[in-house]
C-alpha cells in the first residue's frame, strides 16, 4: 500500500529464493515456504513511487500468513502550484456595514457582491493576485485596487471598503429616484453550492445563471418587481417565482435555493469462506462506512453518491483469516450492486484417538499403531492419542502387537475435519492355538460376541446375536443325536455279549 492505503501494482518483491509482481489488488503471493524466518525485500518500484522496504517475518508452521508493506507515492509534478483556489471579496463602508451591488475585478473575473457584500472569485491560481473595485452603486465613493497573497492550501478572502456619501440635498434626492439599477439573482442547491444553467425572468427580462450561479439583470426601475425561475438544469427541482424589493439607491441581489435531486447507489458486500459458506460477524468497510455482516453474510450500504470507493474486510472472528484484499468499486447513480469478499477458515489441528481390546473387551497395551507416518504404542488402558493432525485423510492400522495377540495389518481409512476430535476402537483377536485332535475339535461350536469394536474395513463387525439364534439349538440336537447314538451302540453290544454268554453256557 501507499501512505494513503492506496493498492499498488508492478512492485516486484523477493521472499528468500522467490520473486513476485504485485497484481491489480497490491499482493504478491509466495507459495511452498518453508515455516520459520523468512526474509523479504521490495526490489522494483513502478515510476511515481519511492521507498524499497525489507526485513524479515515469522511464518508459522500452521496456517498461512500475509504481511503488508508501505511505499511512498511520489508529489506529481512538485514544480507546479497546487490546486486551484477561490477567493471571496468582502465590501464595508466606513460603518463596517455590507455593501452589496459593488463591481469587482481579480485577474481576468468580474463579480458583483451579494447581499452579504461578498464577490465571489473561483478557480485562481495561487500566489499573488491583482484586485479593483470597478463599478460603485449610488452613494458610494472609492474604488480600492491592489494585490493579495492567495495561498496553494486554502481558499482565502479580502476585506475592502469604500465610502458612502453623506445624503444629498433634497432636490438630488429626488431625481435619483428615477435613475435604474441591476439586481444580481444568486442560485444555490441545497447543499449551498452554486447552479449554472437556471433561467430567471424578470419582467421581459431573462437571464441564465453563468458558473458562479449569478443572473445579473441590469437597469431596472427601482421598486416591487416580480421574479421567477422558468427553467433548471437536469437532476435539479424548485422552481419558484416572487417578489422583491429593489432599493432606489443602491443596486441589489436576492438569493434562491433550489433541490438537487441524485440518484442514490446501494451497495450489498458478501462475505464467504473458501467453501462459499456464508460467514457472519465480519467487519467490513466501504469507503468511510464499516458495518459487520448479517447472519446471511450480508452487509449493506444504502443511499451512496456516485463515484469510486474502496472495500475491504477490517476485523474478521477469531476462526477465520481474512483472503480477499482491499478492492475498488466504482458507484454508478442508482446503481444496486452486490460485490463478495472471502474468509479463509484458520487451519485447526485434528486428533485421533485409538483404543485397543482384545475379544473379551479389555484393553490391550503395547500395541504399535500408525497413522499416517507416526507411529505411538498404546499405553496401559490400550489407549494412544495422535496429536496435532491436519484436516484430511489418513489410513491407521496396526504395526506391531505383542503376545498371544495376531498380526492383522490391514489398513483402514478416516477422514478427519478442521480442528476434528476423532475416537475408534480396534479388536485384537489371539492366535489359534493347534486342537489335540480333530474330532474333539469339530464336537465344539465357539461364538464371539463384541459390540461397539470397528472392523479392519472401518464398519462394525456383527456381533453373532443372529448366528447364536441358531447354532445353540443346533449344537444341542446334534449332541442329543451324538448320545442317542453311543447309547444305542453300547446296548447293542451289551446284548451281543450276553448272547454269546449264554451260548456258552448252554454248551
Amino acid at each position: 500500500l501507499d501512505q494513503e492505503q492506496k493498492l499498488v501494482p508492478g512492485v516486484t518483491v523477493k521472499v528468500e529464493g522467490q520473486t513476485a509482481v504485485t497484481d491489480e489488488n497490491g499482493d504478491a503471493h509466495f507459495k511452498g515456504l518453508t515455516p520459520g524466518t523468512i526474509h523479504y525485500a521490495v526490489t522494483d518500484l513502478p515510476d511515481g513511487y519511492e521507498g524499497t522496504p525489507s526485513g524479515d517475518a515469522e511464518l508459522p508452521s500452521d496456517t498461512d500468513h500475509s504481511i503488508t508493506l508501505q511505499v511512498t507515492k511520489k508529489a506529481e509534478n512538485p514544480a507546479v502550484p497546487a490546486s486551484k483556489r477561490d477567493l471571496t471579496v468582502k465590501i464595508l463602508d466606513q460603518d463596517q456595514k455590507i455593501v452589496a451591488g459593488v463591481t469587482v475585478t481579480v485577474e481576468d473575473q468580474t463579480a458583483v457582491t451579494d447581499e452579504n457584500g461578498d464577490a465571489h472569485f473561483k478557480g485562481l491560481t495561487p500566489g499573488m493576485v491583482r484586485y479593483a473595485v470597478t463599478k460603485l452603486p449610488d452613494g458610494y465613493e472609492g474604488t480600492p485596487s491592489g494585490e493579495a497573497e492567495l495561498p496553494t492550501d486554502t481558499d482565502h478572502s479580502i476585506t475592502l471598503q469604500v465610502t458612502r456619501k453623506e445624503q444629498a440635498s433634497s432636490s438630488s434626492s429626488s431625481s435619483s429616484q428615477t435613475e435604474k439599477r441591476d439586481l444580481t439573482v444568486k442560485i444555490l442547491d441545497n447543499a449551498g453550492k452554486e447552479v449554472p444553467g437556471v433561467s430567471v425572468k424578470i419582467g421581459d427580462q431573462v437571464q441564465v445563471t453563468n458558473e458562479y450561479g449569478q443572473a445579473v439583470f441590469k437597469g431596472l426601475t427601482p421598486g416591487t418587481f416580480h421574479y421567477e425561475i422558468v427553467n433548471l438544469p437536469e437532476n435539479y427541482t424548485g422552481a419558484q417565482s416572487g417578489d422583491a424589493e429593489l432599493p432606489s439607491d443602491t443596486d441589489h441581489s436576492i438569493t434562491l435555493t433550489v433541490q438537487r435531486q441524485q440518484a442514490v447507489a446501494n451497495v450489498t458486500v458478501k462475505v464467504v469462506d473458501e467453501n462459499n459458506q456464508v460467514v457472519p460477524g465480519v467487519t467490513v468497510y466501504l469507503g468511510e462506512l464499516e458495518g459487520q455482516t448479517d447472519d446471511q453474510g450480508n452487509i449493506l450500504f444504502e443511499a451512496l453518491e456516485a463515484g469510486k470507493y474502496t472495500y475491504g474486510i477490517k476485523e474478521v472472528p477469531d476462526s477465520y483469516q481474512a483472503e480477499t484484499g482491499a478492492q475498488t468499486l466504482d458507484v454508478a447513480p442508482g446503481a444496486d450492486l452486490h460485490p463478495e469478499l472471502k474468509v479463509r477458515r484458520k487451519s485447526q489441528a485434528a486428533s485421533l484417538e485409538l483404543n485397543v481390546v482384545n475379544v473379551s473387551g479389555q484393553a490391550v497395551a503395547d500395541v504399535t499403531l500408525a497413522v499416517g507416518s507416526q507411529q505411538l504404542k498404546t499405553d496401559a488402558q490400550g489407549k494412544v492419542t495422535f496429536t496435532d493432525l491436519k484436516a484430511g485423510d489418513y489410513d491407521y492400522y496396526v504395526v506391531a502387537v505383542p503376545e498371544p495377540y495376531q498380526l492383522d495389518q490391514t489398513k483402514i481409512k478416516l477422514s478427519l475435519a478442521n480442528g476434528q476430535t476423532a475416537k475408534r476402537t480396534i479388536q485384537l483377536a489371539e492366535k489359534v492355538a493347534a486342537s489335540s485332535s480333530s474330532s474333539s475339535s469339530s464336537d465344539k461350536v465357539t461364538a464371539t460376541k463384541t459390540s461397539n469394536v470397528e472392523r479392519k474395513d472401518g464398519k462394525l463387525p456383527s456381533t453373532g446375536e443372529q448366528v447364536m439364534a441358531w447354532l445353540t439349538p443346533l449344537a444341542l440336537a446334534l449332541i442329543a443325536l451324538a448320545g442317542a447314538i453311543l447309547f444305542f451302540r453300547r446296548r447293542k453290544t451289551q446284548a451281543s455279549a450276553d448272547d454269546s454268554q449264554n451260548e456258552d453256557h448252554e454248551a
